[in-house]
């Protein structure tokens, strides 16, 4: 049951993207949950750097993980769908994450965020066996 619902929602989001031309690709996979990249709407930056936007749908354990690490979002519980805007430098191997926005199982918007505004968008190392190693590996062939 939670594999379908979990097509339902990429199927839900992926439709709503089409129309506005993106090109949603399945990057991966993990207990957490199931990665997409628009690829449509990919930009190459200087310094070999790819920003793009990723769709997160999130696992009962990827809802469980997020509540744990983000106590003080109301409703994390209820997130589903995570869109998040990342940069991935390809050759430093480090991403970060701009600003994203989370919604439920029905579209509709739990939270969003803005990491530029707050200057939080802080280079990370991309850990091996993470879901950032998975999209580095697609964008930064």
């Amino acid at each position: 049951m939670n594999k379908m619902f979990q097509l339902l929602l990429g199927i839900l989001f992926f439709v709503c993207a089409t129309a506005e031309g993106a090109d949603w690709v399945f990057y991966g996979e993990s207990d957490s949950g199931t990665y997409y990249y628009d690829k449509e709407g990919m930009r190459q930056l200087p310094g070999n750097i790819r920003q793009v936007w990723i769709e997160n749908v999130l696992t009962s354990v990827g809802v469980k993980n997020l509540t744990k690490k983000s106590p003080a979002v109301k409703d994390a519980d209820k997130i589903r769908i995570n869109m998040l805007l990342t940069e991935v430098d390809c050759s430093a191997k480090q991403f970060r994450i701009l600003k994203g926005t989370s919604y439920d199982s029905s579209g509709h918007k739990i939270t969003s965020f803005d990491y530029i505004k707050v200057g939080e968008a802080k280079w990370e190392e991309i850990v091996a066996g993470s879901s950032t190693e998975m999209l580095s590996k697609a964008l930064c062939k």
